[in-house]
């Protein structure tokens, strides 16, 4: 019954015979030195045993007095240095004191005493209810400081209902469950009962109701012994804790249902963790009687109400689609928006249960096509579609091909026909997958007029480039500008490939093209003409390297200037990157008027004679004292963004003043006037720079 403590006893008391004997705490008779008291054991010593003292004369003892003043006179000499008596019952802490012929002696340690609390008997074992009152009968139970129940409820000394040596008496606490009890002391010993208490637990009588019940609606649980539940949880996971009941008391619990509760049985969970499960099934109330408003047009983008009752439970609306809606709610109606990808079919209402209801199905509206104007066309012009609801359309194909709606309303479609259509059925697609076909056919013509589909965005005069389309073969001649082009390479019906004239105008432009019959197209798309631009105006160009001067007045050592069908243009040298350089400069020049820098451009020709990535960079150009750093611009780049390049060739350049970074409009005169790199990581070997000007807007 005791476990392990009165092994743990006996090891304590034969340490106290061996080694508290060794226990100082006496004095001697300073009068006659005849008696004297040098140690006492064991200690703790345990009620009812013998207690040795050792010492000197000790034979000559009368008497001993053991806490709290119990004389005992009945000494066991043993010898002249050693007596024992048998400690009482009642014995309790103190000093012991030695009282011989003329004097005593107080021992200055203090008696102590191992107490074996033991368990006799436990009252009442059955038929326990939480509040209930049990005795625990045994001995040493003063010791005492808290009484464990099976479930681990722990009863501390200070709710104790009495505590004696013999006897402790304590309520049983709610969380208690049947089992054995535990006894602590206060070093943390504890003692286990042999006996085993049996603990009423919480029963379910009824629960009502149980159908149909509504979520927010009480639900009344009545037994007996609920007073120790501590939670409630229904079928599905909702739980409700005991601060949540709405009442509780021994024979009933009242609590609302939970909106996520689910049809089936209910758990009632007591604070010792035993669960005890209604035979009874709740079952929950689900939306009824449903139906839709008067008057409901069901088209897509319609609002639409739902009416019926316990529309209030609803937490989830879909449409066949699976397409989950938001909608707004009271107990008797529901609103919502009918999706564009919905389809015909019932409307699904779930609630926080699981539990789902369907409304009557739903048969949307869908457009309805009256008439197509005008059946026959020739391919790339455009029909209009009359009917109803025309704007539920996303999408308009005749015989399998795509059409371009130009715009839609309720009653009417207009579409431009591709040039690449063929006669056959009209087909009006609606977002949700349904389509509506026309009752006739449309007759499509093939169209005999150009059309590019495919051009290069950009190109040099000179160079040769194709278009592709339909109807190319149609083309008699091709115009940029005003310029012809005079060599072609093909002409097919679907490619037509021509040298762009070399006095074709540069810049974006769109292609005129003329046809045999009918009137001339321009593409859709520009392309851009890039190359050496014609000087405007010879007078404010200020550095174009024919001056023989520029051949001793050239600054930097990075370039030379050289000659090229008789025109002197400047040339890079250097190989490597560049810093603090500069590229050209003389001053020797004298600049042309320019007053006022919002009226003028900036233009160059340059070459690039071999292609590379531009990289970072910062060009810095003096015009007649004016200085301005760019670091963008200044280079063309070809179509990547990355890659400086010319074709090979030389092209014109335009750069406004703001972006040299210069404010003010250069002077007139002879001034120092160069272009100067700060940085660059690239090898300026590739560059050619020719014929600096100004150009008036």
């Amino acid at each position: 019954m005791k476990r392990n403590i009165y092994n743990n006893l006996i090891l304590i008391l034969l340490s106290c015979v061996g080694s508290l004997l060794l226990l100082a705490g006496c004095q001697k008779d300073e009068e006659t030195g005849s008696v004297m008291l040098e140690a006492f054991g064991p200690c703790p010593v345990l009620r009812g045993t013998e207690l040795t003292l050792i010492g000197t004369n000790l034979d000559k003892v009368e008497s001993v007095v053991i806490p709290s003043g119990i004389t005992i006179t009945d000494i066991n000499v043993i010898s002249s240095d050693k007596i024992s008596v048998l400690v009482p019952q009642n014995a309790e802490v103190g000093q012991i004191i030695v009282n011989y012929r003329n004097g005593s002696i107080t021992s200055k340690a203090q008696l102590s005493y191992s107490e074996p609390y033991s368990i006799s008997s436990i009252a009442p074992l059955t038929a326990i209810k939480a509040g209930d009152v049990v005795t625990i009968n045994g001995d040493y139970l003063n010791n005492i400081v808290s009484v464990v129940f099976n479930s681990g409820a722990e009863v501390s000394e200070a709710d104790f209902i009495s505590k004696s040596r013999t006897k402790i008496e304590v309520n049983v606490p709610l969380a208690a469950k049947s089992g054995k009890i535990i006894v602590k002391d206060v070093s943390g010993n504890e003692l286990y009962s042999d006996q085993q208490l049996t603990i009423t637990q919480h029963a379910i009588a009824s629960i009502s109701p149980i159908t149909p019940v509504k979520a927010g609606q009480t639900l009344t649980i009545t037994g007996t012994n609920l007073g120790v539940v501590k939670s409630v949880t229904f079928t599905g996971g909702a739980k409700l804790d005991k601060a949540e009941f709405k009442s509780l008391a021994s024979t009933k619990i009242e609590v609302v249902v939970p909106t996520n509760a689910k049809d089936g049985p209910v758990t009632l969970t007591s604070l010792s963790g035993l669960d005890v499960t209604s035979t009874q099934s709740v079952t929950l109330v689900v939306p009824s009687s449903l139906g839709f408003a008067a008057g409901t047009v069901f088209k897509a983008g319609n609002s639409i109400t739902i009416t019926g009752a316990d529309l209030d439970l609803v937490t989830s609306l879909s449409f066949p689609t699976k397409e989950d809606a938001t909608f707004t709610k009271t107990t008797t109606s529901l609103t919502t928006t009918i999706p564009a990808t919905a389809v015909d079919g019932v409307i699904t209402l779930t609630t926080a249960a699981g539990k789902s209801v369907v409304t009557p199905s739903v048969t949307l509206v869908k457009p309805q096509i009256a008439s197509i104007t005008p059946m026959s066309i020739i391919a790339g012009e455009q029909i209009t579609v009359a009917g109803t609801n025309l704007d539920l359309a996303d999408g308009v194909k005749i015989n399998g091909t795509v059409c371009t709606i130009v715009s839609q309303n309720l009653t009417a479609i207009l579409i431009s026909v591709p040039l690449t259509a063929t006669s056959g059925d009209l087909v009006i697609s609606l977002p949700n997958g349904t389509s509506v076909t026309s009752a006739s056919q449309v007759t499509v013509t093939p169209a005999t007029k150009p059309t590019v589909l495919t051009m290069p965005a950009k190109a040099r005069p000179g160079e040769e480039i194709t278009l592709t389309g339909m109807n190319l073969n149609n083309v008699e001649s091709v115009y940029f500008g005003t310029v012809k082009v005079t060599t072609y390479s093909t002409r097919t019906y679907s490619t037509l490939t021509f040298t762009i004239p070399k006095t074709a105008p540069l810049g974006a432009q769109h292609i005129r093209l003329v046809p045999y019959e009918g009137s001339e197209v321009l593409t859709t798309n520009t392309i851009s003409l890039t190359g050496q631009e014609p000087i405007v105006d010879p007078s404010l160009v200020f550095a174009d390297f024919e001056d023989v001067s520029w051949e001793w007045g050239l600054w930097g050592g990075v370039g030379s200037i050289v000659s090229e069908d008789g025109n002197r243009y400047y040339k890079g040298s250097a190989t490597g990157a560049l810093s603090g350089v500069w590229i050209w400069a003389n001053n020797n020049i004298i600049l042309p008027g320019c007053p006022n820098i919002n009226d003028y451009v900036l233009k160059y020709d340059i070459k690039v004679t071999s292609d590379f990535v531009l990289g970072a960079y910062a060009v810095q150009m003096a015009l007649a004292g004016n200085w301005g750093w760019c670091t963008s611009g200044f280079f063309p780049l070809a179509s990547d963004g990355v890659t400086c390049s010319t074709g090979g060739g030389w092209m014109t350049m335009t750069v406004d003043f703001p972006t040299l970074g210069i404010s003010s409009a250069p002077a007139t005169g002879k001034f120092d006037t160069g272009m100067f790199i700060n940085s660059s990581s690239f090898s300026w070997a590739n560059i050619c720079l020719d014929n600096f000007r100004y150009q008036h807007k």
